[in-house]
């Protein structure tokens, strides 16, 4: 392999790429790495040659070897990943290396160990070692984490937590950024992402390079006055994407943040992490203002399209759901602190209002004026906004809509027969099918039902 700055660039084009991605694949055989003229890799970083040749990238990120004309830190990382993706043997040898330079480091450099130490960090977020030195491995990191006396005490126990999440996730699946390299480097180990809960509330989380969606999603639960661990359960973490198209990609609880994070950046792709509840097993708790705010939002939406109410057969509204329909209609303007000071009007109604409900030929707009109106007049409306808004969960939560996810169907078929689009809306009672205009129910299936068939 050349010495000039191509080689270097070849290591800069694998960030970010994922690790079974074509220049990281390979298993752990002999072969992969035996100095073949077809291995661009090992050519150059094979660690069989003796200690000196071995050892030297994690000496040149120590600053105790230099650099050649054109590499970077970032060059130095990437390489040391490959070596230890390509031989899991390498790994455990890196880990004595970085063990040793940790211990008796005799360097002139005064950053060296501090720099062993910062390598500890990264590596610990995507490597495990083999079971026969984690326990070496572990004593050396709690015996300077346990010791505040000793400089880097924090570093290492920062490592134990890593390694930790590395047995337990499986570690990174992502290469660092060069931004991300060169922050750790520095000692800045923690980002402040903000992640978004449904009525515009924002959060700050600190995110470690080991952070995964499911602690993300405790420690936001627990803003929201969630405590049990099942209840948590049922809330997701989604990447909204910034396209035409507004994307919501759902991530796995095991995945790591910062790996989500880099492979949108890479692509150039903007992003927003929302916490929304993906399941309703749990009955609505309105011991909490955020929490209130979280579910009105959430809830808002699919109950304005008209998705949580369906006609009858002949297209109409009972008149049981109608009075319902009025008395959200008034609790969705309590909720709303500008509404509380306007008149109601044909306008404002229809904002109120799911859009089915504003089909119906038999009550117009200026009629459901007239019935929201006559609501208000039978209620306390100095009531507070989170009042109100809690008072309209109640009801919805009654319905039998209420908790699902609804997936689109633009077309399909039945015995040979084309249906026209179609809704599908599942919760814990079933499953639903609805037509693709006014929601009204086209069949239905018990969650029971269904359970057995298919078992």
């Amino acid at each position: 392999m050349t010495e000039n700055g191509d080689d270097h660039k070849e290591v800069r084009d694998i960030a970010n790429r994922k690790w079974q991605g074509l220049e990281l694949e390979g298993g752990g055989e002999a072969s992969d790495v035996d100095g073949s003229a077809d291995s661009a890799v090992t050519v150059e970083i094979g660690w069989g040659r003796g200690e000196q040749t071995r050892m030297r990238y994690l000496m040149k990120y120590m600053g105790d070897e230099p650099l050649k004309k054109g590499e970077s830190i970032t060059d130095v990382v990437y390489r040391v990943f490959m070596m230890m993706k390509r031989l899991e043997i390498l790994r455990d040898e890196a880990y004595c290396q970085l063990i040793r330079q940790t211990t008796n480091n005799r360097s002139e450099n005064p950053d060296s160990t501090g720099r062993g130490w910062r390598m500890f960090i990264i590596l610990t977020s995507f490597f495990d070692c083999s079971s026969v030195l984690k326990p070496y491995l572990m004593k050396h990191l709690i015996e300077v984490a346990n010791d505040s006396r000793r400089p880097f005490h924090g570093t290492a126990q920062q490592c134990i937590a890593n390694l930790n999440k590395t047995f337990k996730y499986g570690g990174r699946k992502f290469l660092l950024s060069s931004a991300e390299i060169l922050e750790i480097s520095k000692g800045k180990t923690i980002k402040r992402q903000t992640y978004l809960i449904p009525g515009g509330h924002k959060k700050v989380v600190n995110t470690t390079s080991v952070t995964v969606v499911e602690d993300v999603i405790k420690e936001l639960c627990s803003d929201l006055n969630i405590r049990s661990p099942s209840e948590q359960q049922e809330f997701v973490l989604c990447a909204v994407l910034e396209n035409a198209h507004g994307d919501v990609h759902y991530v796995k609880n095991d995945e790591y943040l910062l790996d989500i994070a880099s492979e949108l950046e890479h692509k150039k792709t903007g992003y927003n992490f929302h916490l929304r509840r993906a399941v309703w097993l749990h009955p609505l708790r309105l011991d909490s203002a955020l929490y209130i705010d979280c579910m009105y939002y959430q809830i808002l939406p699919d109950y304005q399209t008209g998705l949580l109410v369906s006609p009858q057969n002949n297209g109409h509204f009972s008149a049981s759901t109608l009075d319902d329909i009025a008395k959200l209609a008034a609790y969705v303007y309590l909720g709303n602190e500008e509404f509380r000071q306007l008149a109601i009007d044909e306008r404002m109604v229809v904002s109120m209002l799911p859009q089915t409900a504003l089909l119906s030929r038999i009550v117009t707009a200026d009629m459901w004026v007239e019935r929201v109106e006559r609501k208000l007049r039978s209620m306390d409306t100095a009531i507070s906004v989170a009042h109100a808004r809690a008072a309209f969960l109640e009801i919805v939560e009654k319905w039998p809509s209420f908790g699902a996810l609804f997936y689109r169907v633009l077309s399909s078929t039945e015995h040979d027969r084309e249906i026209a689009e179609t809704v599908i809306s599942v919760n814990r009672a079933g499953l639903r099918l609805l037509s693709g205009d006014n929601y009204r129910t086209l069949a239905e299936y018990a969650l029971s039902a269904l359970l057995e068939k298919w078992n």
